[in-house]
């Protein structure tokens, strides 16, 4: 294997180990990683990227959007990702009816980014109580 891994491919069947399914390349980068070889983590988040950048054009508010992009929010989802990446492997190695693909996982992760980014630069547009 070259260290890259094909958008196409990401989370279609593969090598699995119970109900979550992974392609030959997602797989392949999660065993290494389980092995702590994480060399390959970085292609297995690019594979990613695509679908997490619909994601976060679609979700991030207009208002957030002229300050914080679809990059800044992939950037930091990664960064939490690469920070987490334990939890995940301990939570793969788990009971089959509790794994969780790894997209779905890294999603989660963006998604959460994402209602940061939301908290963070509209948090100043709730309602104050103090003046009504």
């Amino acid at each position: 294997m070259d260290g890259t891994l094909d958008p196409a491919t990401a989370g279609t069947a593969g090598p699995t180990t119970g109900p979550v399914e992974e392609s030959p390349e997602e797989y392949a980068a999660l065993e290494a990683c389980e092995r702590g070889d994480t060399s390959l983590l970085g292609a297995l988040l690019a594979s990613q990227e695509p679908r997490l950048r619909r994601i976060a054009l679609a979700r991030l508010d207009p208002r957030v959007a002229g300050r914080v992009g679809p990059d800044d929010v992939i950037q930091e989802a990664f960064l939490d990702v690469t920070r987490r990446m334990d939890e995940y492997l301990t939570l793969r190695r788990g009971a089959a009816e509790r794994r969780l693909p790894f997209f779905l996982w890294v999603r989660l992760m963006t998604q959460q980014v994402i209602a940061r980014l939301h908290r963070e630069h509209l948090g100043s547009l709730k309602r104050d109580a103090g003046r009504e």
